[in-house]
């Protein structure tokens, strides 16, 4: 099977799904790439990874843990997908976070998208997107570390250190200026569940007031379900009458044999006009079998291998926003 036949073979998945075949529907997810490091993206299990994130126009991820490798992983992963993009018009690029936790064990927040469809911006209106092309080692020490990120992220101010990961937000804007919304990207520390979930609504107020945005999409591994937290409190903790939650708690966002919806996308009601329905999680097998087939690789992966999460799309109407 050639490459292209792979392309081919992505882009029938995505057909499965009538929204996703709109010319006037952008695709958001958002996936907890089960640490996502040097190890993985010099692994064949970045070819997989690399084909799900072009299954979606933009993907708000978690999990990047690579200490001062962190622009070079997302760069790795980008490669991959401009590669394989051909004549289709699409050019990813990537925005990140700075390093958050309190532990060692950091994480980045990490924003990839297709930049024919949309760009990303910080508060200053700043595009913050980075072309992985252009991307160089600054410093020739062999990797592209934190200071040579020019612009990151958003991160929310949390003096009074309620979270383990503060949450961090981009300004997205379609490129043909018909959508626009604030993209929060979160990991919920689980242990702490209850609390920082409660505290998620004063994050979303936070960025609309310094982007000046109405419309805001907190999307991120929540940790919502199981002994973490009784789903059942989610619309305690998101006033129906500013927030609505696109995935449905019968939804198993996790590789584990239990159903659990840890991975959550909530947004701001001003966002009900855009949505073009509820929120679909995406299998890693099928994808796992084609990158095997287009790169001849002997490493048989199972959906684990890559991550303990399924990635989440929702999808969005591009021309509908008023706001």
């Amino acid at each position: 099977m050639t490459r292209r036949t792979v392309l081919r073979f992505i882009a029938a998945l995505l057909c499965c799904t009538a929204a996703a075949a709109q010319k006037n529907v952008l695709t958001i997810a958002t996936w907890n790439i089960q640490t996502f490091g040097q190890t993985k993206a010099e692994s064949n299990r970045l070819y997989p990874i690399a084909a799900l994130l072009a299954a979606f126009d933009v993907t708000i991820v978690q999990e990047i843990r690579s200490k001062d490798w962190y622009g070079l992983i997302a760069q790795t992963a980008v490669q991959v997908m401009n590669a394989e993009s051909g004549e289709s018009g699409r050019r990813w690029k990537f925005a990140v976070s700075e390093p958050l936790g309190r532990s060692s064990s950091r994480e980045n927040y990490l924003y990839i998208y297709d930049s024919s469809r949309v760009e990303l911006f910080n508060s200053a209106g700043d595009c913050i997107g980075i072309d992985p092309e252009s991307f160089t080692d600054i410093d020739g020490d062999g990797f592209i570390g934190k200071d040579e990120i020019r612009f990151h992220a958003e991160t929310f101010p949390d003096t009074g250190d309620w979270f383990e990961r503060e949450p961090a937000a981009v300004l997205m804007r379609c490129v043909d200026g018909g959508f626009d919304a604030v993209l929060v990207n979160t990991h919920v520390k689980p242990a702490d569940a209850e609390a920082e979930i409660f505290l998620l609504d004063d994050a979303a107020r936070y960025f609309s007031a310094l982007f000046g945005e109405r419309d805001v999409l907190i999307a991120g591994d929540f940790n919502a379900d199981g002994s973490y937290f009784d789903e059942a409190k989610l619309a305690e903790a998101f006033c129906a009458l500013e927030f609505f939650c696109i995935v449905p708690d019968s939804q198993d966002t996790t590789v584990a044999a239990s159903s659990r919806t840890y991975d959550r996308i909530v947004c701001t009601v001003s966002m009900q006009e855009d949505c073009a329905g509820s929120a679909e999680v995406f299998s890693i097998a099928p994808y796992i079998r084609a990158a095997q087939a287009a790169y001849g690789y002997d490493d048989v992966f199972t959906e684990k291998n890559i991550s303990d999460h399924y990635p989440v799309c929702s999808y969005w109407y591009t021309d509908r926003d008023t706001d």
